[in-house]
């Protein structure tokens, strides 16, 4: 197997005209766990390979348009792809056959007929070269991009002692105060909240004490660096497990001369009303466009056009649609048209729809108490409500675990509740979330803005949205809503 834990699958890409030889190979490679792509010549393996960054080639020599030795040749010109490893399939094998294929670029070349066994053994060998290859080459990047960062970089061990620090930010704590001198020597595993002013010391130490109790956490926070001069910093701070011990990563902005947290929410209100609803309608766009992208992907990996997935794509253009309609709209979340709905039939048509955008192993359960009273709702955003939710869900789980939506009675209303068993939140993010740009996923690009256009929704329908603190394992959110009718 090539696909461990919750890593994700590994990318074969196999070009062969031959669509017998593509269903054999199929079945040859099917058990590795890797997901296959398709090509029928070398053209198109070069557009699939742009597209997908496959983890391992695999080249028919004898193709039409570009045989396997130019195709070769092509990708390993290619920039962005060219330390991919290839392997030539070949009926042909003669000594200069071999020799051409290598100086193509191949890593292997494999004659047919061929053993089963031994080609998946070949594969998965050179896929493992080709990861380590690969990490290699990230890391001296990586530490290249860190030596030469303009922003401070900083680790932590899980006490928040300083266990390195990079040139920006020795650069800003240089020189220190006595008893902290100049030498990198003399602040390794000092504390990092010693290393901001006396006043700031306690808020900052409880901060990232928080951070070592809940792995994958992150917060942002503004201090002053005690370095000569002093020094104003943002520092967003994230923890993450390493090997079997938690860690924190700091990173550390220069922000003299841009305005502080208060005065930026100053400038902010001038313009809040129309720069909520632009940066909440492109998230929720974006999250739609993301499912699209999901189920093309997945019919461009096989053969034919499975119905389930262009149904999936098509609900989920259709959705893009209404909810774009919503910008002719200044107030989306109080001017849109309103229908009275049964919660249940609701639930069930859209369970069809999330299922799709849920990794194979993220299971949707529903569940819905009988004999609910009705509510009246902008479909529209009820449907997008409850998909940023699950997305939220889907997110927390990092590609394994469940995910149930259930309705219950409640206060004479409706409580629509998600909830996973994943990691749940620690305390001082759950008493945030819903305030614009407060995640927990800073560091790949959230911003906060699903929850806040989930608790909008909520408070513009006369209802609220609220995280169970108590719900463990995992996190739970519950959208209320009044019943259209008076429940007897």
């Amino acid at each position: 197997m090539l696909h461990h834990g919750d890593a994700p699958a590994p990318v074969l890409l196999v070009a062969d005209d031959d669509p017998i030889s593509r269903q054999v190979l199929r079945d040859v490679l099917r058990p590795l766990g890797a997901t296959l792509v398709f090509a029928h010549d070398g053209e198109e393996a070069l557009r699939l390979a742009e597209h997908f960054a496959p983890d391992l080639v695999l080249l028919d020599v004898m193709m039409p348009v570009l045989n396997g030795f130019e195709t070769a040749e092509r990708l390993r010109g290619d920039l962005a792809i060219g330390d991919v490893p290839i392997i030539l399939l070949s009926a042909c094998n003669s000594r200069e056959h071999r020799l051409r294929g290598l100086a193509a670029g191949a890593d292997d070349f494999i004659a047919k007929p061929f053993d089963r066994e031994e080609l998946r053994a070949r594969v998965s060998t050179a896929c493992r070269l080709g990861r380590a290859r690969r990490d290699v080459g990230r890391r001296r990047q990586f530490e290249q991009l860190v030596s030469q960062a303009p922003d401070g970089i900083v680790l932590l061990d899980d006490t928040t002692r300083v266990v390195f620090a990079n040139k920006a930010m020795r650069a800003w704590l240089t020189p220190l105060p006595d008893p902290m001198r100049l030498a990198t020597a003399a602040w390794e595993g000092v504390p990092f909240a010693d290393l901001v002013v006396a006043q700031e010391q306690g808020t900052v130490r409880e901060l990232l004490t928080s951070l070592t109790t809940t792995p994958g956490a992150v917060v942002r926070f503004e201090a002053m660096l005690r370095g000569l001069p002093t020094v104003s910093v943002e520092i967003n701070a994230s923890s993450a497990m390493s090997g079997d011990r938690l860690s924190c990563t700091l990173v550390v902005r220069d922000i003299r001369g841009r305005p502080t947290s208060a005065q930026h929410a100053s400038l902010s209100g001038a313009f809040g009303s129309l720069g909520r609803l632009a940066a909440e309608v492109t998230h929720d766009v974006a999250g739609l466009l993301a499912v699209v992208q999901d189920c093309l992907l997945s019919v461009a990996a096989r053969e034919g056009a499975p119905l389930r997935e262009l149904t999936a794509a098509q609900s989920a253009t259709s959705r893009a649609t209404r909810l774009t309609r919503s910008l002719l709209r200044y107030g989306r979340y109080s001017a849109g048209i309103r229908e009275r709905i049964a919660v249940e039939p609701f639930l069930q048509t859209q369970a069809a729809f999330l299922t799709n955008i849920l990794p194979a192993h993220v299971m949707l359960d529903v569940d819905v108490a009988p004999d609910l009273p009705t509510v009246l709702i902008d479909v529209a955003q009820l449907e997008q409500a409850l998909l940023n939710l699950v997305l939220n869900a889907r997110n927390a789980l990092g590609g394994k675990g469940r995910i149930t939506v259930s309705a219950t009675l409640e206060a004479g209303g409706v409580a629509l509740a998600v909830a996973d068993d994943g990691p749940g939140l620690a305390p001082y993010v759950a008493a945030r979330l819903g305030q614009p740009y407060v995640t927990t996923r800073h560091e790949t690009g959230g911003t906060g803005l699903g929850i806040t256009a989930v608790r909008r929704c909520a408070e513009s329908h006369g209802g609220t949205l609220r995280v169970e603190e108590e719900h463990s394992p995992g996190a739970k959110f519950v959208l209320w809503l009044p019943a259209s009718e008076p429940v007897v």
